[in-house]
């Protein structure tokens, strides 16, 4: 390792090492930003509920820590990843890059990322049940008041990458300017010119900047990609993110800009697509769902809510309110959760084989496998069952 290891990224690695969601989030600001596949959740809560799915949920272990490299105060780490999640598509050594930016000893922004132009795994159960407490998919509109507030220095770049003028381009960037486009890291202006020449202005690629945000002291772009790229190519890479298996290649989708700015030039560019939580769509056989939540699910009603898993649900059963808002609908299990919004009389959703009340969708477990997670779920139902009483809304497992 070039660099030590910060000590918020230590926790982590301890925190993986005991599976202890706890000691993981201990390491987080309480409005950090994370991006894992290309979803952004922000605050210590969506990211809880991500690493209660996705870290410790799947018992991620940090295998090897290959590199930790700093550039104007961002630390570039890759590690090798492990655990329980599915691995169909996966590299024998998962190497995933770590790019984050730390402030008071504590993790205000990291972006996930396959190391070396790998694209996302497949789309796994446990990635579309976490995906809904991420942020929405953007609109593909201009935010008039944040773009006029977008960084000079960003403002320069975005226009001469339109005017075409590659030169204009590398000189937006810091002489050891670190780059990541499509997971492929490019460092100093010689590696960013081949880039630019061959990728950005020779593909006469534009970025329109739809919204701008600040965040520490970083600046994020959401941005609208157009020019004479290859579409195709563009959408195998994105294949796996959640909106694009749900809506199709043809759903267009914004690109993120991650932006550090040092010394009046650019230092460090992270750009990905973006993705989010869309409206989450499964067919389920209406046999697959307990009678009793049948029932209880009434017809033509309009609703939009969140599967939570039982210990948050506990915990607001327990409290003596319910943390939803009226209108929400929820969808109970011990650890799926996904965001849905349609007719109640025809239920949309996610879900994970697990997140089911009735044993017999659980097929050829044995007993001794079904019995306590099936105890384990009351909870979750009698919490889930008064937020219906409270609020009136229908309730639904899928």
């Amino acid at each position: 390792m070039s660099s030590p290891l910060p000590e918020p990224l230590t926790t982590l690695v301890k925190a993986s090492e005991l599976n202890d969601m706890d000691l993981f989030l201990s390491a987080w600001a309480d409005d950090a930003l994370l991006c894992d596949s290309h979803r952004q959740f922000w605050g210590k809560e969506a990211i809880r509920r991500w690493c209660s799915i996705e870290w410790t949920g799947d018992q991620v272990t940090i295998d090897e820590i290959k590199a930790v490299d700093e550039i104007h105060g961002q630390h570039i780490v890759h590690m090798v990843l492990n655990g329980t999640d599915e691995k169909e598509g996966l590299p024998e050594e998962f190497l995933v890059a770590f790019l984050t930016t730390i402030r008071d000893d504590r993790i205000v922004r990291m972006v996930i990322l396959p190391h070396g132009g790998r694209r996302l795994g497949q789309l796994t159960q446990t990635r579309v049940a976490s995906t809904c407490f991420s942020a929405p998919v953007p609109a593909l509109e201009v935010d008039t008041a944040s773009v006029a507030c977008i960084p000079p220095e960003i403002a320069a770049l975005l226009t001469a990458i339109a005017s075409g003028d590659a030169d204009a381009v590398v000189a937006a960037f810091t002489p050891d300017a670190y780059v990541n486009d499509k997971h492929r890291a490019l460092h100093g202006h010689a590696a960013i010119r081949r880039w630019v020449e061959a990728e950005i202005v020779g593909k006469a690629l534009t970025f329109e900047p739809l919204k701008v945000t600040e965040h520490y002291g970083e600046t994020i772009v959401t941005a609208r990609l157009t020019g004479g790229y290859d579409r195709d190519a563009w959408d195998t890479f994105i294949t796996n993110n959640a909106v694009i298996a749900q809506n199709g290649p043809a759903h267009e989708l914004p690109v993120t800009l991650w932006v550090t700015l040092h010394d009046g030039a650019i230092g460090q560019l992270i750009i990905t697509p973006t993705d989010g939580a869309p409206p989450i769509r499964t067919e389920q056989a209406s046999a697959l769902r307990p009678a009793a939540l049948r029932r209880a699910a009434g017809a033509g009603s309009s609703t939009t809510g969140c599967l939570v898993g039982h210990e948050y649900m506990t915990r607001a059963f327990t409290s003596g309110s319910s943390p939803f808002s009226p209108g929400e609908l929820i969808i109970t299990g011990d650890n799926g959760h996904a965001s849905c919004k349609g007719d109640a009389s025809r239920p949309t959703g996610a879900s994970t084989k697990r997140s089911y009340l009735d044993p017999e969708p659980h097929g050829i477990r044995p007993i001794d496998d079904v019995s306590p997670r099936t105890f384990r779920r009351l909870p979750a139902y009698a919490a889930a069952s008064r937020h219906k009483r409270v609020t009136g809304q229908p309730l639904i497992s899928c």
